[in-house]
């Protein structure tokens, strides 16, 4: 029950706005948004992929992920940035979702 209602708390923290947020988005969709990158189209972004094979399962993430990531923590530091990040991806996905606020 408790690590219940402490992963919906952790969720809430991710989905909740945060003071840096507008400028943080804007520098992940600057990222993403390079030739050698993902998409414009926030419906479009690709956040993992996965691939089986019998007796083999493998889980990858885009280019951009580890980017942006590296770019928030040498930003805000290490905790921080790697919760900047985290909170970054779920505004990014809620957004490909249509269940974001809008930023503006």
């Amino acid at each position: 029950m408790d690590s219940e209602i402490e992963f919906k708390e952790y969720l809430a923290d991710l989905k909740a706005p945060w003071k840096t947020m507008s400028v943080d988005i804007e520098t992940a969709l600057t990222i993403i948004n390079t030739p050698s990158q993902t998409t414009t189209d926030p419906a479009k972004l690709v956040f993992a992929s996965i691939s089986v094979e019998p007796n083999k399962t493998e889980f990858h993430f885009p280019a951009w992920h580890s980017e942006v990531e590296r770019i928030f923590i040498d930003q805000y530091g290490l905790d921080n940035g790697k919760r900047i990040f985290k909170k970054t991806v779920m505004r990014l996905y809620q957004m490909s979702k249509g269940t974001a606020q809008p930023l503006h």
